[in-house]
């Protein structure tokens, strides 16, 4: 006998917030959630993007990159690890000289449960515990909030959320934690501003903001853009590293306490792979674009920049031309940032809906970054 299973609308258990905002449509579009999608991503990836992954992978736009996205799969155990390294190694005896940077990156996958186990506190606490006294953050961490869900300890000192505008929703409530306390009184009021306009994807950086937008609508984000995103919140905007990790662990669906926080502490300078604080090659303006040169993504992600000219023009739109932004119906403004989103207006003159992007919160980006390498300099 077959019994038809009622949907979860007729079950009646969603909650109110969730019926008025189904935030998870655009990860249930994105993603096939079960075993069967874990293993047609993985014979799409081995037949037909492994042999390009070192020269495409860090490619962004999704009709060119050779990236597997096998993350979340592996996250909650709907593809082995295990099976995968066989398949490559014993049975195609494909091994490393495929992509040596695909067996790199599994094998990072396990140095990082490898940090999890010997730092249980890696989520919270500065693997280079005297991190714990930089005085560059221009917003602080605080103690007091939520702690992240799947936490190894409900004892481990908490990560802190930002209490959002009511307008706004994110799986994060449909989880059931509780809003958290707003900042310390020492928080700077325009770090506090920078950060809801970064979780926003309204920071007018496209570079920054099409990876966060692509965040919110899918639950995913390009490794590169990984990088990108959380290099400006802690280099550029002076926001301690635990106020991103807790947002990203919020929205991935290959959140995962170790890798993820791994990550974290490495673009924090506090972790054992600090990423090359003097380097400046995960820059924000656009200037480094190789993952996405004709600005693919950033159209796609980022519709309100989709008329412009493909190419640096959509990662630096201050650049265009009056003449340019008319016929890409654009106007540059922070009178398009309204509860932390960007929004449309009428032009007065015109029937056309006008696209609003927003002013750049930071205006000369190195001059910020300077204050975190004066900060990192005098702690190490």
């Amino acid at each position: 006998q077959v019994q038809v299973v009622p949907d979860v609308h007729a079950l009646g258990v969603l909650p109110e917030s969730d019926v008025k905002h189904d935030w998870s449509r655009g990860i249930r579009g994105a993603w096939d959630i079960s075993e069967f999608g874990a293993n047609e991503s993985w014979r799409v990836f081995v037949t037909q993007n492994l042999e390009k992954y070192e020269t495409d992978a860090n490619l962004t736009d999704d009709a060119n990159t050779a990236v597997s996205k096998l993350s979340p799969y592996l996250r909650f155990g709907q593809i082995s690890p295990r099976a995968m390294y066989h398949e490559l190694s014993v049975e195609k005896k494909k091994g490393r000289a495929t992509s040596r940077t695909f067996h790199h990156r599994m094998y990072r996958r396990e140095f990082a449960y490898w940090q999890l186990h010997h730092w249980p506190d890696l989520p919270t606490q500065s693997v280079r515990a005297h991190y714990e006294s930089r005085d560059d953050w221009r917003l602080k961490w605080s103690e007091t909030g939520y702690a992240p869900l799947g936490a190894p300890s409900t004892s481990q000192k908490t990560q802190q959320r930002l209490p959002r505008d009511e307008s706004e929703t994110s799986n994060e409530d449909q989880n059931g934690s509780s809003p958290g306390a707003d900042a310390d009184a020492e928080a700077d009021a325009d770090a506090l501003e920078s950060l809801r306009r970064w979780r926003a994807g309204i920071t007018g950086f496209p570079a920054i903001d099409v990876g966060m937008r692509r965040l919110q609508q899918t639950g995913w984000m390009h490794q590169q853009e990984r990088m990108l995103c959380a290099t400006f919140l802690t280099d550029y905007l002076g926001v301690d590293w635990r106020y991103g990790a807790s947002w990203f662990h919020s929205h991935l669906v290959d959140a995962d306490l170790a890798v993820n926080n791994m990550m974290w502490q490495n673009a924090g300078k506090s972790g054992l792979d600090q990423w090359d604080v003097f380097s400046g090659g995960l820059v924000p303006d656009g200037s480094v674009r190789g993952h996405d040169p004709k600005g693919v993504s950033v159209g796609k992600w980022i519709p309100e920049l989709n008329g412009l000219p493909e190419g640096h023009l959509r990662f630096k739109p201050w650049e265009a031309s009056e003449k340019t932004l008319h016929n890409a119906n654009l106007t540059i403004s922070d009178e398009g940032v309204v509860n932390g989103r960007s929004s449309l207006e009428k032009d007065p003159e015109s029937s056309t809906a006008t696209q609003v992007y927003p002013r750049r919160i930071l205006r000369d980006a190195e001059a910020s970054r300077e204050r975190m390498v004066q900060g990192v300099t005098a702690i190490r």
